[in-house]
């Protein structure tokens, strides 16, 4: 995958790449994904090579120029949307939610309106764009639909992880790295020790992959409410592989369900619902150093 930024665009750093592998985990062919604040468009993209139809919103009409350039280079197509987050897609809902957003604490609350910083700063605790996200993200997630969020610890990921959880999603980390801060936050590190964002002395952060998951409401899902699926031994073993208790209900209550092992024609492999959900996103992390935009 080519990827080139236009002029004032933030060029794709070692997370992007780390969203990228979740991403691909997830979307499948005809599936609806959202990339949101898409800076350069490599998320996206890389969800249009899958097969899916991308939009791609931003508040940056060249990050929004270098997106539908990227999709050319690559031969898909993506369609982009001027606007504040969810904003510019009211009333859609998406199958897979992907988002990059910036979230590095920054000396003071207030947000830039322009320069590089505004690609990475999110106020003084980081969460500027993560709390409203994790409002507004489960209203346009379809059923069974995912999201798949990028941030750091520093920024609270219980916080997070309780916002989407209250709202109804099943909400686990998909994919963890740990490294060195990069140049940005390491100028900024008496300011995280004295916030309380790190360990005093520490210059590593670990950047995480948020994973929250909407019901399946195409489901009834029998387990929650006393009765049975078609093929509960093959529920059961489904669920102990990590794959969702949707995907699994669907899966056992489909026709050709087969209660041997616990395995679905054709269901071996989840995408990233199975216990290894995770490992392709971390291969293609593989070999990137360093955290966050360390640029």
């Amino acid at each position: 995958m080519r990827v080139i930024t236009v002029p004032g665009v933030f060029q794709p750093r070692s997370d992007t790449w780390m969203l990228i592998g979740a991403v691909r985990e997830h979307a499948f062919r005809g599936a609806r994904v959202l990339d949101l604040c898409t800076g350069s468009g490599a998320i996206g993209v890389a969800a249009a090579l899958r097969g899916a139809a991308v939009t791609a919103v931003d508040v940056s009409r060249r990050a929004l120029l270098s997106a539908w350039l990227n999709g050319r280079v690559n031969g898909v197509r993506v369609r982009t949307r001027h606007g504040n987050l969810f904003s510019a897609v009211e009333g859609e809902r998406f199958d897979v939610i992907a988002v990059n957003p910036p979230y590095l604490p920054a000396p003071r609350d207030e947000l830039p309106d322009s320069g590089p910083e505004r690609a990475w700063d999110a106020g003084r605790d980081g969460r500027a764009l993560l709390d409203p996200i994790c409002a507004q993200a489960p209203a346009h997630l379809a059923p069974g639909g995912a999201l798949l969020v990028l941030q750091s610890t520093m920024c609270d990921l219980d916080r997070t992880e309780a916002a989407l959880a209250a709202q109804g999603l099943e909400v686990d980390v998909v994919l963890r790295h740990r490294g060195e801060l990069g140049p940005i936050m390491r100028a900024r590190a008496p300011q995280l020790w004295e916030d309380g964002h790190l360990t005093p002395g520490s210059f590593e952060e670990e950047i995480v992959i948020v994973r929250g998951r909407a019901p399946d409401r195409r489901v009834t899902m029998a387990k929650d409410h006393g009765s049975s699926v078609k093929d509960d031994k093959q529920y059961e073993g489904l669920r102990k592989k990590g794959m969702s208790k949707s995907r699994a209900a669907r899966i056992a209550n489909s026709p050709d369900a087969s209660s041997k092992g616990g395995k679905a024609s054709g269901g071996g492999k989840s995408n990233s619902d199975s216990s290894q959900g995770g490992t392709k996103a971390q291969k293609a992390a593989a070999g990137r150093k360093g955290g966050k935009k360390s640029s």
